[in-house]
């Protein structure tokens, strides 16, 4: 009876064993599929856009609404093609020191957003629930010389 135990309790420790391993390996290869994916900031082409709207969320005057094909571009080349491995889970960006909320309008009147903001020494676009891109300071300061 011992013996059957002995075996019975062997059997079942190795299976607990082999399927925490399992468990283990299963979730390590998800957290690295995870860690490595890449975010593209979603945008329109850059003839598709009808107008930009930067809101500066109370600080200047506002909304402000740009159609010129210049400063469309100028804008749009801030923002595009922009790549990064930190995914964004949130609508809005944490704590930043300023933060503007721009939105692309294209010749179908669909909307796409992102914010554009500085934290700290450091710079950003998020696109909410998508990723979190740095830039530099230049990029930035040339939406908020647009802006002001």
């Amino acid at each position: 009876m011992k013996k059957r135990l002995k075996i019975i309790g062997i059997i079942l420790g190795s299976v607990f064993i082999l399927g925490l391993m399992f468990f283990m390996l299963c979730f390590k290869k998800e957290v690295q599929e995870h860690k490595n994916k890449e975010y593209a900031i979603d945008m329109f082409k850059l003839d598709e856009i009808l107008s930009i709207t930067i809101d500066t969320l109370s600080q200047y005057d506002g909304e402000k609404e740009f159609k010129d094909e210049e400063t469309i571009e100028k804008i749009y080349k801030v923002f595009a093609n922009r790549k990064t491995n930190v995914e964004s889970i949130d609508d809005v960006p944490a704590n930043p020191d300023l933060l503007y909320l721009v939105k692309f309008k294209n010749t179908s009147e669909n909307y796409k957003s992102a914010y554009i903001y500085k934290k700290g020494n450091k710079y950003y676009i998020q696109q909410p629930y998508n990723g979190i891109y740095q830039i530099t300071k230049d990029e930035y300061i040339i939406v908020k010389k647009i802006i002001e």
